[in-house]
């Protein structure tokens, strides 16, 4: 070999070097060339995770080795389709964006079973309450022209008879559903019917107390569990509260624990065991106070709010502890920040539900619903107009990525940023519940009670 051809091939080895060497360094820092531009762009990447786990991945229609969960690196910034599969489950699907040098999280993705739900009660319901934490439902069967009371655990759909201690005659009173009142977490129970008062626990076997004597006594014009306990509840008669402490069930006494100084008659009130807080109607505007428990004449703890442009205010019952304030006349709705200021969450919406985790709130009419996450910077709102319609009831699911609804007795699964909607049940459902963990699905169809499996296993 001549000199002259040694120092072409040197030449070329280091015209070579010079070329890959900034292309190596590139691809080390994730860059990659995207052939449709011919531009250098810095990749990103997905995180998939999904319930139950080991899910097939497609991504672009084309199957992935690797099974949820899953971290995909190295992908070109841009719109993906991504699809996850397994057998016995419903299939999931949406389009999702990877934007340069970040990653993108697709977590908590739930795939339903296609599991055919089981009959759980041999004979059909007369009438059925699921809490709203979801982890416990009344119910009552005809039997011998009676009904029967009975508490249903959702965790194990365990049932538990409740009319062993109480006079035979009770049970003409549970014919008809009665008016319920479910504390923070669904341990207790006060249970309304035929103007009779029962308190009811989940937590001890076979405890239901008639304590209707105590409200002949005290003719309460409304009763409210604690917001943050199940141990005692209070009631209302004008404008002073009575603190009712049902402390082992032993027999519930009524104390006194706040009058208000120039109010004939409290609107509405939310109570905690530390604050008492109170809705007081003015001219186009509601004024909220707050009191610090047990009164004292310095419990006013904070200065009052107003809220202007606000008739016929009232704590929103999705969960009383989330403290949301919902006007009625404009069918505004308002949240409580922690420093005692009122934030505006939307307008010419008729009903709340928020999640237990406080991650969502979900509000809704006959036509529209708006899923609300709390951000650092404020709130961030998603409509989901698609998915609503007049009728359709609401429940959530243990993830606040998503809820369930009713519609015309269709059952199904929403996602609550893209509106993403998997039917679990297709017809014939009159009402229903997930239990806390929301593997389970309990529905009420042709007049019995069923139970499917949503999925099984963890995130």
């Amino acid at each position: 070999m001549t000199l002259k051809t040694r120092r072409i091939i040197a030449f070329a080895f280091i015209g070579v070097f010079c070329l890959a060497a900034p292309l190596l360094m590139l691809y080390s820092f994730g860059y990659r060339m995207n052939f449709q531009t011919f531009k250098f762009q810095k990749t990103g990447s997905v995180l998939v995770v999904s319930q139950p786990r080991g899910a097939t991945i497609y991504l672009n229609g084309q199957k992935l080795f690797s099974a949820t969960p899953a971290h995909i690196n190295q992908l070109l910034p841009g719109e993906y389709s991504l699809r996850l599969e397994k057998q016995g489950y419903e299939p999931w699907s949406r389009t999702i964006l990877v934007q340069s040098g970040q990653s993108t999280f697709a977590e908590e993705l739930v795939l339903f079973s296609t599991a055919e739900p089981q009959k759980l009660t041999e004979q059909k319901i007369l009438w059925i309450d699921f809490s709203p934490r979801s982890n416990f439902a009344l119910f009552a069967i005809e039997d011998n022209d009676l009904p029967i009371l009975y508490l249903l655990d959702l965790a194990n759909a365990r049932t538990t008879l409740l009319q062993t201690n109480l006079p035979a005659q009770a049970g003409e009173i549970f014919k008809t559903a009665p008016k319920t009142l479910w504390s923070s977490n669904g341990a207790k129970c006060i249970a309304i019917a035929d103007d009779k008062y029962f308190l009811i626990s989940t937590v001890i076997v076979n405890s239901i107390q008639d304590f209707t004597g105590l409200m002949d006594e005290n003719k309460f014009e409304t009763l409210k569990w604690a917001s943050d306990a199940d141990s005692y509840f209070f009631g209302q008669i004008e404008n002073r509260i009575f603190k009712i402490d049902t402390f082992l069930e032993r027999t519930l006494t009524a104390n006194e624990v706040f009058a208000h100084p120039t109010l004939k008659k409290i609107p509405d009130f939310l109570a905690s065991s530390e604050e008492l807080l109170i809705l007081i109607p003015e001219k186009q505007k509601t004024v909220l106070e707050r009191y610090g428990l047990p009164q004292s004449e310095t419990s006013a703890i904070v200065p009052a709010v107003t809220i202007d442009n606000c008739e016929n205010a009232r704590f929103s019952e999705a969960f009383a502890q989330t403290q949301l304030i919902q006007c009625v006349k404009n069918s505004s709705f308002y949240f409580i920040e922690t420093n005692n200021s009122l934030r505006m969450l939307e307008t010419e919406l008729s009903g709340a539900m928020v999640h237990p985790s406080g991650k969502r709130i979900i509000l809704f009419s006959d036509d529209k619903i708006l899923a609300i996450e709390p951000t650092a910077n404020g709130w961030m709102k998603q409509s989901l107009e698609k998915t609503a319609s007049k009728g359709m009831v609401y429940r959530w699911h243990n993830s606040p990525e998503y809820f369930l609804t009713l519609d015309a007795g269709k059952l199904n699964a929403v996602e609550t940023d893209t509106g993403f909607t998997t039917a679990l049940i297709d017809e014939g459902v009159t009402a229903f519940s997930a239990n806390s963990a929301a593997d389970r699905l309990y529905f009420v169809r042709d007049g019995y009670l069923w139970i499917k499996e949503l999925y099984s296993g963890i995130f």
